[in-house]
């Protein structure tokens, strides 16, 4: 597994108004699967809990080359993809239950 999902934040007093959520997910801008132990992993930080539901990642052109429901990325899939960006779009659940998606471009360095 490959994604580590970091709550950054506690849920504050008065968290549970489900028309206010201000959670937010933030997708790291590089990562270099390259074994060091470095920024190998893709990792998803939030300010708050949530459920990630699916992860997508897609070419520069906007080909999918990669979809997993849940938060597990395959280790192996960087092996596929040739050095460059791609984007990682990250659907979630934040903790008032509403659905909520990030999307950022990532650069994928060997």
């Amino acid at each position: 597994m490959v994604l580590v999902v970091v709550n950054e934040g506690e849920p504050r007093e008065g968290d549970n108004n489900e028309d206010d959520d201000d959670s937010t997910v933030s997708v790291p801008y590089a990562i270099t699967p390259n074994g060091d132990g470095i920024n190998d992993q893709l990792e998803i930080f939030s300010n708050c809990n949530i459920r990630v539901i699916e992860i997508r990642i897609f070419d520069k052109w906007g080909g999918e080359l990669y979809r997993v429901q849940g938060g597990e990325v395959e280790a192996s899939i960087w092996a596929d993809f040739p050095p460059g960006v791609v984007m990682v779009q990250v659907m979630y659940e934040a903790s008032n239950g509403v659905v909520k998606t990030a999307v950022q471009g990532v650069l994928v360095v060997m």
